[in-house]
């Protein structure tokens, strides 16, 4: 990527060795997200100074980007991460910079990276002094490589964006407020710790909600995309089996128009339970949709759909006897297996099972018919 606008910019800083003076300084804002950036899911960045040198890169950005982050620190946002549309990028960083405006993934480019085609818009606030001088910029990056996830990966994007933000913003209002009073009493130092873990607990209820289906208790399509991508590398490197189970609720849309919706929302949550009965808890179950789950099992014994239907089958009919419910429950269900010999990527599994999943359902109305 060529170096033309920042070369200017970079005659007043010093790279790495402004990075590591502005984290070295107690009272400098950037420290308090940093902590912020360890734990999110959502890939990170911090920048420092006018010319935007990112001095934080957290994990999640950097296996976005295919890089480590020695290779990404001290170096100008733009140069180093890639981008389509480089002049767009850095006018809104500037523009963030010089006004104090945050810019919520409002007007953003979308930015190409070199690593696997990957495409995301930006997220960006602005990080001040106890004076209210802009000494930076805290990074959000939304992945939108996926159209088919697009719909539900905005709503959680979204919401993360927010907590983070109002977690981060009251972290740093209180502790300016509290670094200008500061009279190394023992009171003061109490409240500041109080503060600290009121941000604890507000950055695990942000995990939390990023993660997991309120209505199920069930991991969420983030959850099951963020934890799958990790059983898929470890299997991958020990040369693990991988079957993925896409599941569908029959009928929800009839359950839902003859009983209503609360009845359509306890078949969903009894659907959830019976694949949790039916599975081991090592295993990544998930909702992933409004009447769609997925299963990722790693060596499990469900290696055929009619051991697995059966399984399922006979849980189902013990819920429809025993319940005393309007409706019956059923499901339909896809088998995909990634190998050593034949491994394949997510994308692939999800499309395989959800293949036969629907040729599942097919082959009942077919015989109903």
């Amino acid at each position: 990527m060529p170096q033309h606008t920042n070369s200017k910019r970079m005659k007043q800083l010093s790279g790495p060795d402004v990075v590591a003076k502005m984290l070295n300084r107690p009272t400098n804002s950037v420290a308090l997200y940093q902590k912020v950036a360890e734990h999110s899911p959502i890939p990170m960045a911090m920048t420092i100074g006018p010319t935007h040198l990112l001095c934080v890169a957290n994990l999640a950005l950097c296996e976005l980007l295919g890089t480590e982050a020695q290779g990404l620190l001290g170096q100008p946002m733009i140069d180093a991460v890639p981008t389509a549309d480089m002049e767009r990028l850095l006018a809104i960083l500037d523009r963030v910079y010089r006004t104090g405006e945050a810019t919520l993934g409002i007007d953003q480019p979308l930015i190409q990276s070199a690593h696997d085609q990957v495409y995301w818009n930006y997220s960006i606030w602005p990080i001040t002094d106890d004076d209210g001088h802009p000494t930076g910029l805290v990074l959000l990056l939304d992945d939108a490589t996926s159209h088919h996830h697009a719909e539900q990966a905005a709503i959680d994007s979204r919401a993360v964006n927010e907590q983070l933000l109002i977690a981060g913003l009251r972290e740093l209002e209180l502790s300016e407020e509290l670094q200008r009073q500061l009279t190394v009493t023992d009171a003061i130092a109490q409240e500041l710790a109080r503060s600290h873990a009121r941000l604890e607990q507000a950055l695990s209820e942000v995990q939390a909600l990023a993660l997991t289906d309120e209505l199920t208790g069930l991991y969420n399509r983030r959850g099951f995309l963020t934890l799958a991508l990790q059983q898929m590398k470890l299997a991958k490197r020990t040369k693990h089996t991988l079957s993925l189970i896409f599941a569908d609720l029959d009928g929800l849309k009839d359950i839902n128009d003859r009983c209503g919706h609360t009845m359509g929302s306890q078949a969903i949550a009894q659907t959830a339970h019976i694949l949790s009965a039916t599975f081991r808890d090592s295993d990544i179950i998930a909702r992933y949709g409004g009447d769609e789950f997925v299963v990722l099992a790693m060596d499990s014994d469900a290696q055929e759909q009619d051991q697995v239907l059966q399984r399922l089958q006979t849980q189902c009919m013990q819920y429809n006897l025993q319940a005393n419910v309007p409706y019956q429950l059923s499901m339909s269900i896809g088998i995909a297996h990634s190998t050593a010999d034949q491994p394949c990527s997510l994308d692939e599994l999800l499309g395989q099972a959800d293949a036969q999943m629907y040729r599942h359902k097919q082959t009942k109305y077919t015989t109903r018919s």
